[in-house]
């Protein structure tokens, strides 16, 4: 059974977050999941089934990275596994580190997940393959939706042996376009308002594992 829950951790830093935040987030992350054997195979694994994302209040976006004018910050975390949403909630302490970021903890919550069709997500990376590179796809391009709804198919049916049920993709309008960095590679994504169409189940299923390529990344959260 899929979790119904998601982790909201909220967070202080007065300071500047660099912009591969991503890259340093999924870190953390994995150095306290090492410590288990149930994180180990979460991270040897083919699909790490869990998303993130990091929201700045009042944010603003500054040539070395992204600030918060008020200094807090929303973390939020989801996982197709129970256990990873439980190993996660014991993993925090009074301290998250961001990098070099050293940002206090001000509490951790749990946020339900929805049954709807209008969501938020993060920005979303869709590749299309040839035969030299992968070559980042534009939003309007007609292959990007198909790109989106595979994607998750696989990873459903790596989690479950079977079929997805069919679930439609799309934008409810112009997305916002998003070039940001993962271990020094610049990515590009988009982010807003997506229509995600189809049985409870998989739109559950959406906001544990988000959308895209590398949502383990910091990429495609859902919510």
């Amino acid at each position: 059974m899929l979790p119904k829950r998601r982790i909201v951790v909220r967070l202080r830093y007065e300071g500047v977050i660099a912009y591969d935040y991503p890259a340093q987030i999924q870190s953390t992350i994995y150095r306290s999941f090492r410590l288990t054997s149930l994180g180990r195979k979460i991270h040897q694994a083919r699909y790490s089934l869990f998303s993130y994302t990091l929201s700045p209040e009042k944010g603003v976006y500054l040539p070395e990275g992204l600030k918060s004018q008020n200094g807090k910050w929303v973390l939020r975390f989801s996982s197709a596994l129970e256990e990873a949403l439980d190993l996660f909630i014991v993993s925090i302490r009074e301290k998250f580190m961001i990098g070099e970021s050293c940002c206090e903890v001000l509490g951790v919550y749990e946020e339900p997940l929805v049954d709807k069709d209008i969501f938020f997500a993060a920005p979303i990376v869709v590749f299309r393959k040839n035969e030299e590179t992968n070559v980042y796809m534009e939003w309007f391009d007609p292959q990007f939706p198909v790109g989106v709804e595979d994607g998750l198919s696989k990873r459903y049916e790596y989690l479950t042996g079977e079929k997805m049920p069919e679930a439609k993709f799309c934008f409810l309008k112009e997305p916002n376009k998003k070039l940001f960095l993962y271990k020094g590679r610049k990515l590009l994504g988009y982010s807003g308002e997506i229509v995600l169409t189809g049985p409870a189940i998989v739109k559950q299923f959406a906001q544990c594992v988000g959308l895209g390529r590398w949502p383990s990344a910091g990429m495609g959260m859902v919510v």
